[in-house]
Order: C-alpha cells, then structure tokens, then sequence
C-alpha cells in the first residue's frame, strides 16, 4: 500500500483511495466496523476504490454520464495508478430516499448511454443493469446482467450480478447456477459463497452449505453475513450448539435480528417448514420475538399440520 506523500508528483502517476461506504445493515460484502476511525458509523462498510488525487492535466478527464470515473483517461495516457492508504468516509448510502432519488436519474441516463452505444457497451450495461436492481426493476437488470455475461464469458461480476436478479425473483435454482459460475471464476469470492450457500438452504440442502461456510467463517471469524448464514444453516441440520455460537458473535457485532425473521419468511414461501421452525425456535430462546414476528412460528405449526394431516 502507497503513502501519497513517498512519491514526487509527474504525470503518470495518480492515486487511488479506498471508500468506505457506510450501512447502517448488514449485507453481502460488509466489513464490519472495527473502532480505528472516529468518523465510522453505522454497522460497518462496502469498500470500493477510485481515482481521487492526479495531476492538473488537459489531457485528463472523467468520462460517462453516470459513475464519472477517471480511469479510463489515466489509462489512455499510460498513467500508472497507485493506492493511498488514506480512507474516504461516505455516509451517502446511509440516506435511503436519497439514494433512491439519484438511482432513478441514473437509470434514464444509463438507458440513454446503452441507446447511444447501440445496446453493446460492457460499461453501459454494467452501470444499466445495477441502477435496474437498485430500483427493485429485477426482470430489466436480469435483461442487462444477461446481455454482459454474452458479451464477457469471464465477468464474475456479471454473473453475480445475474445471480442476484435470480434471487430476488424467486428463482433460486437459476439463482444457484448463477453463483457457481461466479465461484468457477473466482474461487475466493466469499459474496459467490455466502449466496451459494444461501440458495443451497432455501431448495432444501442446507448440509450441503455447512462446509463451505464453516471453511469460510474460519477464514474470517468476523464476517457478519458469513455468521448468519452458518448460523441459519446450522439450527436447519440439528447443529444447534454451533449456531447458538454465531449468534452469540453476531450479537457482540450489533447484527440486525430482522434477518433472522426475514430469512424465516423466505424459507415459509418456499415451503421449507420444517427449516424455518427450527430457525424460528432457536432465536426465541436468545431474543424475546418482536410483536411484528410472533405469529411466524404459529403459522409454521399450522403449515406443518396441515401438512402432516395430508400425508
């Protein structure tokens, strides 16, 4: 990692920074807070980098009409790119009308940039399909994130992409084959594993996520999302002890228990009962359910029943 101040400014050479994104949520690619900072909120953070520090040059300019980057001129003039250790604090993702507002100016723009690219442009569509499912327009995104697996065979990050507008359909077969695919790109993506494992549950094969997390969880004992899927593939397969572990340190991590109820939810619209009573019975005995949640466990008593009274 480069200090800005150890190199003598030229032309070729400019700085990238590392933003933190903060959440007040957890979500798939979250680094939890870790108190170095003071200027830290929230839950923790989605890294992203960018070009912020590069000499006053004509030649250098930010290019598209969404998501202005510079790093398409930095390379066009052979401009090597260094990182700063220096952070950048972004609050911006706290605000959620906010966002939503900006995602909408983002799409009719992005839909006006792919237009003038004639529907072939990997950066066009990249941009499309995200602001898509910023917006919840999931079978669009789907549209998009297909359109840039065509044109790129190699992009883990269309195919997650595509994984995930499976996902929020419902379709969580086709959602799975997305994720391997991106796992087959690149091995280490502990998103491709959290959602692989997350699929796995949610069609019925909870064991089969076990070793996978549990390698995972090994790896990076701080993961929230990692821990809550371990802990919700636990308490699926009889592995009660374990999970009660996870949620024990999610706790200490200050982890929003609504996931639990709504990953409940999810396993009750699949039809996976049995799943979701377990969840559900295990969080009682840590937390009191909110007024909200309670009649979740009775509804999967009478789901079970019902069931049963049919075999």
């Amino acid at each position: 990692m480069a200090l800005c101040g150890d190199f003598r400014w030229t032309s070729t050479v400019a700085f990238s920074f590392i933003t933190r994104n903060y959440l007040h949520h957890a979500k798939i690619g979250l680094i939890s807070n870790d108190g170095i900072y003071g200027e830290q909120v929230g839950v923790g953070w989605i890294p992203s980098w960018k070009v912020r520090l590069f000499r006053n040059d004509k030649n250098l300019r930010f290019e598209n009409p969404v998501h202005e980057l510079v790093e398409p001129s930095l390379e066009k003039f052979n401009v090597k790119i260094l990182k700063c250790d220096i952070p950048v604090h972004h609050y911006g993702m706290l605000d959620q009308e906010e966002t939503a507002v900006k995602g909408e100016g983002y799409y009719y723009l992005g839909k006006e940039k792919l237009k003038q690219k004639d529907g072939k442009d990997i950066v066009a569509l990249y941009e499309l399909a995200r602001q898509a499912a910023k917006l919840g327009q999931y079978e669009e995104a789907l549209k998009y994130w297909t359109g840039l697996t065509l044109l790129d065979q190699n992009s883990s990050l269309a195919f997650y992409g595509k994984g995930t507008a499976h996902f929020a359909l419902g379709r969580y077969q086709e959602a799975l084959s997305s994720f391997r695919k991106v796992l087959q790109l690149d091995p280490v993506s502990k998103d491709a594993i959290i959602m692989i494992s997350t699929c796995e549950i949610l069609i019925g094969k909870a064991e089969e996520s076990l070793p996978r997390l549990e390698a995972l969880q090994r790896n990076d004992p701080l993961h929230q999302m990692a821990l809550f899927t371990l802990a919700v593939a636990c308490f699926c397969t009889d592995r009660k002890d374990k999970g009660m572990e996870c949620v024990r340190q999610l706790k200490k991590l200050h982890f929003n228990a609504d996931y639990y109820f709504n990953f409940a939810r999810l396993l009750i619209v699949t039809k996976r009962v049995d799943y979701a009573i377990a969840l559900l019975e295990a969080i009682s005995e840590v937390d009191a359910i909110p007024i909200k949640d309670r009649d979740l466990l009775s509804l999967c008593y009478k789901m079970r029943q019902l069931s049963d009274s049919q075999l």
